[in-house]
């Protein structure tokens, strides 16, 4: 869709006729060639694509490592699930411009078998099995079914899914020096009934403004401009404003992402050849044990996806691959 197509290319004389004037025809061939190949691989806009990668990194990391605390997991889990999800999901789902990531809901699946003996062992077939019978309800065609649910619903999903985001946000404001990592919820209301002092004073002041700033910035910025995602704006100034004014002019720094847990780790190897994980064999026993998770996730992740799926479309309108999506998953 860009000017000269591929096969206009490649069926375009290499030779000119004898006697003909030679003005560099081939460099000209070749630089449209180049051009439609790096906007294939990088978007139409790689500024904009590039822009929005790094919002949705930043914003994955907190997300990621508290996700994966509440489910009783490593940090490191939730960061390295985090960006492999993304990128296959990117890549292979049924949309551009949308990816997958962790959520809430399915944390909050996983949280009893994580417990058990053999507990991340178990998980990691759960995630398996689950991400096979998502392939198998995408060639089923399972996905087309979200045309079916009633828009109230749709309704219902949006704004319930933004209260549990908004309310979850609360247990931010807590006071990291008393609460352990082990022992964070995902349930709405846990920050008010958890025993965990908020903050208080100079850093709950700053803490308010850098939230009031980062909120005005999503809310005003794209009605003045789309250039840059608001999002990152949002980010940027936040931040700065920690460390330029809170904590340099005022010594008083509010609670950071690595006062939760410690970000630090390696490049994910294959779950066998980890030393810090004995896999239990892999039989008929350790399948039926982990079926009915793997069935509840399936189902849980692909309605949450689908009508996130719709959501948009009706949004953009523009229309998604439902199918695709159940695959990419």
């Amino acid at each position: 869709g860009t000017g000269i197509s591929q096969r206009e290319l490649s069926h375009r004389p290499r030779f000119m006729s004898e006697g003909a004037h030679d003005d560099g025809s081939d460099e000209d061939i070749q630089r449209p060639r180049k051009r439609e190949l790096f906007r294939a691989a990088c978007g139409a806009n790689p500024k904009l694509e590039i822009l929005c990668g790094v919002t949705v990194a930043l914003a994955l990391v907190p997300e990621a490592v508290a996700f994966a605390l509440s489910a009783g997991l490593p940090p490191s889990i939730g960061l390295n699930s985090a960006w492999i999800i993304a990128v296959f999901t990117a890549v292979l789902g049924g949309r551009p411009a949308m990816i997958c990531g962790a959520t809430g809901s399915l944390a909050v699946l996983v949280g009893d078998t994580v417990r058990q003996e053999h507990g991340k062992e178990h998980l990691f077939y759960a995630v398996i099995l689950m991400g096979l019978i998502e392939v198998a309800l995408g060639f089923l065609r399972v996905g087309a079914l979200v045309k079916l649910i009633p828009a109230p619903v749709m309704i219902g999903f949006c704004n319930g899914l933004a209260l549990v985001i908004g309310l979850a946000q609360i247990s931010n404001f807590k006071d990291p020096s008393h609460h352990e990592a082990s022992s964070r919820r995902l349930g709405s209301f846990d920050a008010f009934t958890d025993g965990v002092p908020f903050i208080s004073g100079t850093v709950a002041v700053f803490a308010g403004i850098t939230t009031a700033l980062a909120f005005f910035v999503c809310l005003f910025l794209p009605k003045l401009s789309n250039r840059v995602p608001s999002a990152l704006v949002a980010i940027a100034l936040g931040t700065a404003f920690e460390w330029a004014i809170s904590r340099a002019a005022f010594h008083s720094g509010t609670p950071l992402v690595g006062d939760i847990a410690a970000l630090g780790g390696s490049f994910p190897i294959p779950f066998w050849f980890d030393s810090q994980y004995t896999p239990p064999p892999l039989n008929q026993d350790l399948l039926a044990k982990v079926f009915p998770l793997s069935v509840t996730m399936a189902a849980v992740g692909l309605l949450e996806s689908l009508m996130t799926l719709n959501l948009i479309d009706e949004i953009t309108k523009t229309k998604g691959n439902a199918t695709r999506e159940c695959l990419g998953q």
